[in-house]
Parts: structure tokens; sequence; C-alpha cells
């Protein structure tokens, strides 16, 4: 990590950061400190997100890292170590509710930090092999490599796809807007081009300050394209102009939805911490608590609104195994003792979309084992196709990476062998008191977290072009159990990555999710009702069958960001390169 990119010989460029002999002030000493700025970087980054949801900050961010950038040689021993310590810091500070539910999780919770830690160094090796070896003026280059990076993490079985930088500005509907044509990204690339453009401004005061001005030949020479200051305010004044303009648009077009006096829905919200019984008796004791707490929140939700017949719990709230093979076979005496039909009897029976595990030899190649899987179920029914299988599982967390390689390592997970990935995504077909149908694309837990899978499992049902096809999907809905994280700052992580698919996609979202935040979310982003934090909520909601809108997101995708990946890799091979040939840009 020691100067992957530095030269003998520098190329010129006027946005070289001259070092003087003699740095006169605490401003111009933080200015030329690499650990100073990476921790500097890495304290506004931490701020702008929750728990303190400084959210302003976001836009300034990126600019002690861009000063790194704007550096021609970073000085000191191991730069780049100093810049990796201070990323894994902050994704150990950020992370901090990873090893809560098990002691197992206090190995994982230091390496995913170290591994994410990397994608910010690859963000500055690279930022700066793109400013000084192909001269992209850093307004620029460090919005296109920044959200490279972000694309690249979300991306394949390890994808984490939570904290991006636009999820800073999650409640603020006004900003978040321009995500139906560009998607989280290209907020994130937004907010990017502001804090680069800021810290172009401020290297170049720097400049005129410690030197003399260079002639009108001298900058010819060496000012890369469009990479004066005046570009770089103008380039920050129309990113701000699109987020707010197009913004003020979209929130004008559709108007805010208010909670509905009529409601036909009902999502409970239980808050039950997630445990690993160690006892057989202490298994016992907390299936008991899960079922018995969302027993009672059910009869009480039914018993005051007594007209709504369709109910929406978490994942995993529906406690008793299912088995599916041709049907759906659930134990009925146990289905209307859990949402309370046995008190409110005949007339109270609902209909229930609830997270449960499922047993199936129905997609399994292997005859002598069974498969277990996390779904989402409309209870009661027999139509498999209403049973939606998870299909992106979360390692660490729902199974293990590699284990038919090595199964001892079975032994030592709290998960054991871990759960299967379905197949395909399904619609959940509703039918509301009004005599209106619905239909409601599930997905599970951290599914949502991950833009391209929603996406293309709406894409998977939806093969309409802007109005012209068959538009099919109603709503979004996940269904999540939280519980994993004690109300820490995750629960924030997790509703901004719905917020964000709403918008998308331009759907309303419903989320259930225990222990919090249960929420329902108009098609704008903005959260309509909120359940309680490590808390027990009921949210009486109204689904109606609105306009399906199409977004330029929805139908293109992040191609744009993808070429902004690949462009990150060519400019760290570059950098590779540069190292083991020791030549000079």
């Amino acid at each position: 990590m020691n100067s992957i990119d530095s030269s003998t010989t520098s190329p010129p460029d006027s946005q070289h950061l001259s070092t003087p002999k003699r740095a006169s002030t605490l401003r111009d000493r933080l200015t030329r400190s690499v650990f100073g700025l990476s921790a500097l970087g890495a304290i506004l980054l931490w701020a702008c997100q929750p728990p303190l949801g400084w959210s302003f900050l976001a836009w300034i961010a990126l600019v002690p890292w861009t000063l790194l950038v704007l550096h021609q040689q970073l000085t000191g021993r191991r730069p780049y170590l100093q810049f990796w310590m201070a990323a894994w810091m902050y994704w150990l500070i950020t992370l901090y509710f990873i090893p809560i539910p098990h002691p197992g999780l206090w190995v994982g919770w230091p390496l995913m930090s170290a591994v994410l830690a990397t994608y910010f160094l690859v963000f500055l090796i690279a930022a700066r092999r793109a400013v000084w070896t192909f001269r992209v003026p850093a307004y620029i280059a460090v919005p296109i490599v920044w959200v490279g990076v972000e694309w690249i993490r979300t991306q394949g079985a390890l994808s984490f796809g939570m904290m991006l930088l636009s999820h800073s500005q999650y409640r603020i509907p006004l900003v978040i807007q321009c995500a139906d044509l560009l998607g989280a990204f290209g907020l994130s690339f937004l907010i990017a081009i502001v804090s680069a453009s800021i810290a172009l401004v401020w290297n170049r005061r720097v400049e005129k300050k410690e030197k003399s001005e260079p002639t009108k030949a001298d900058q010819l020479k060496r000012q890369p394209l469009f990479a004066s200051t005046g570009f770089a305010i103008g380039s920050a004044l129309v990113a701000l102009a699109i987020v707010i303009g197009y913004g003020a648009f979209r929130l004008k077009e559709i108007p805010e939805t208010a909670p509905s006096s009529t409601p036909n829905t009902l999502i409970i919200q239980g808050s039950v911490d997630t445990q690993f019984p160690q006892t057989e008796e202490q298994a016992d004791a907390y299936i008991r608590k899960r079922i018995e707490d969302y027993r009672r929140l059910t009869i009480e939700a039914r018993r005051k609104y007594p007209t709504i017949g369709f109910v929406i719990w978490p994942e995993s709230a529906y406690v008793q195994p299912i088995e599916c093979n041709s049907t759906i076979e659930f134990d009925a005496n146990y289905f209307d003792y859990a949402t309370g039909n046995d008190q409110l009897g005949a007339s109270g029976v609902i209909t229930l979309l609830t997270g449960a595990g499922l047993w199936t030899d129905r997609l399994n190649d292997r005859k002598d084992k069974r498969r277990f899987f996390n779904s989402a179920v409309l209870l009661p029914n027999t139509e498999t196709s209403w049973a939606y299988l998870k299909v992106h599982c979360v390692p660490f967390g729902e199974y293990i990476p590699l284990l038919s390689w090595f199964p001892f390592f079975e032994s030592l997970s709290p998960i054991g062998p871990g759960l299967s990935a379905g197949e395909h995504p399904v619609i959940i077909p509703i039918d509301t008191a009004a005599g209106t149908s619905l239909e409601m694309l599930p997905s599970i837990c951290f599914e949502s977290t991950v833009p391209h899978l929603i996406r293309s499992q709406m894409d998977y049902w939806d093969d309409s072009k802007f109005g012209i096809g068959g538009a099919r999907i109603d709503y979004l809905v996940n269904l999540t159990d939280d519980g994993w994280f004690f109300g820490t700052s995750c629960l924030d992580f997790h509703l901004a990555c719905n917020v964000f698919r709403a918008i998308e996609n331009r759907r309303p979202m419903i989320v259930a999710a225990n222990t919090g935040f249960s929420a329902e979310i108009d098609c704008c982003g903005r959260i309509v009702q909120q359940g309680a934090r490590r808390g027990e909520s009921i949210l009486a909601v109204e689904l109606v069958k609105g306009s399906r809108r199409y977004t330029f997101y929805r139908y293109h995708g992040d191609i744009g960001w993808m070429l902004a990946g690949v462009f990150t890799g060519l400019c760290l091979l570059t950098a590779m390169f540069f190292r083991l040939t020791k030549k000079s840009p």
C-alpha cells in the first residue's frame, strides 16, 4: 500500500499542490496530512449518515479525500496504509451493530470492515490515476470513480448496497427525486460533484497563496481541459439545479399521501430481538414469545379495525415451518390460534401475508436432503405460486459460502447448514374488501438493499416500456426481521434503501419489520407512516390501485454506472502497472 502511484518524475499539472518549506497554520498542516485528511473525510461520511444523520455534511464529505487526490505526491510513511486505516476505523464504527446478536460475529465484523475499507482505498488510487495519468479534472474524476466503486460493491453474491452517499438524504424528498432518472448511484454522483468542485476551488486558493501566479503560457501548457475553477463551480451549480429543480417538479406533480381514514390492511410490527438459544428449553421459550407477541398484537389490531381482513407480518414471524411440495401444507389449527381466529370467530377470519420457513422437496435435486427456504407466504392458500422463496440470501447470515467445500464450518456456524435460494420472483395477488385486485412484489430482508435485484424482479413480471405492454406491479412489499440489530442505526440504513427502491421504480412500498422500521412509503419516497424503533407498532394502511408510473432508471438501469465501474477498474490496473514496472505516468 506504499505509494502505489508515486513517480520520480511528476507530471505537470495545475492541480498540483506544492509543498512549502514551512506550513504556517494548522489549516495548512491539516491539508497536507494524509492521515488527517483521511480521518476528516471518514468523520464527515460517518456524521452525514445515521445515527447522527447530519445529511447536509454529505455535500462536503468528499472534500478532504479529493484534496488527497489533488496532491501530486502523498507524503509521509506508507500514505495508502494511513488512508486504509482511517477507512477501516470508519467501517468499524459504522457497522458496530454486526457482532451484537452472536459472539461468532466478532470475527466477521473487522473482516467485513476491512473489505469495505479496501473499496475506499480503490477509490483513492483510481481517482488519483484518473487525475494525474488520464488528466481528467478532479470534479469529473472523483464522482465517476466514487460511483464506480459504489456500483462495484453492490454486485455479486457478497453485494453490500447499504450506506451509499446518496442514502444520507433519504429523509429529504426534495433531494432524492432524481433517483427515478439515475438511481441511488446517480444522486451519489451529483453529491460527489459538489464536494469535488469545492475541493478544487479550495486547492486553487491554496496554490495562489503559496506561489506566484503562472503565466498564461504556463496555464495553457499545464492545465487539463476544463480544469478551471469556473468549470468546477458551474458543474456544482448544475448538479444542485438538477437535484432541486427536478425534485420540486416531481413533488408538485405527485401530491403528498396522508394516512387513510379507510384502511384495508394492517401491518403488525412486533419487537423480538434475535437470539441463538443454547438449550431446547430456551429455544421453546424464544419461539413461544415470538408467536404470542404477534398473536396478541394481531388480536388487538383486529379488534380496533374489525372490517380489515388483510394482515402483513414480518420475515420469520410465522414460526411453525410450512411444508411445500405440490401444495402449501400448513397447520390450520396453528394458523387460527396465531391469528386470533380462535377468539374472534369465523367472522374475523383473515388473509395473512407472512414471512415463514418453508420445507420443500419440490426444488430439490439431492434426494437425500430436503431444502429449507426463507419465504413470504399468503395464508391460507393452496397455491405454490403464492409462496415467494427468497432468491438473494445473505452470506454468513443465511448461508455459509463454500460450505460444500469446507463442511466442518457447519458445526461452527450459528445458522448450521443455512438456507437455500429460490429461483425467481413471484407476484402475490390481493383482493381488497372494495373488490379491487392488487398485485404485490415481495422481497425479504436485505434483498431491498440491492437496487438491480428489485429492478430485475420488476422486469421479470412487467415487460412494458413507458406505458406500452403488461404493467402489473402495484406495490412493493418488504418483509424483514431486523431484530438482529437491537434497534441500532442499521434500521435507518435499511429504511433508506426501501425509500430509494420506491422512487427508482415509482411504486409505493410497504415494509413489515420486526423491531422496526415498518413503514408505508409512497412512490415519491415520502414516509407516510413509520413504526417505532425496537418497539411494537400497528400500522393501518389503505392499499389502492394507483397509476403505474414508468421511470428512466427502471428501463435503463445502471449502464452508466457500470461504465464508471469499468473506468475505475482501468485506472486501478494502470496504477498497478506503474507500480510493478516502476514507471513514471
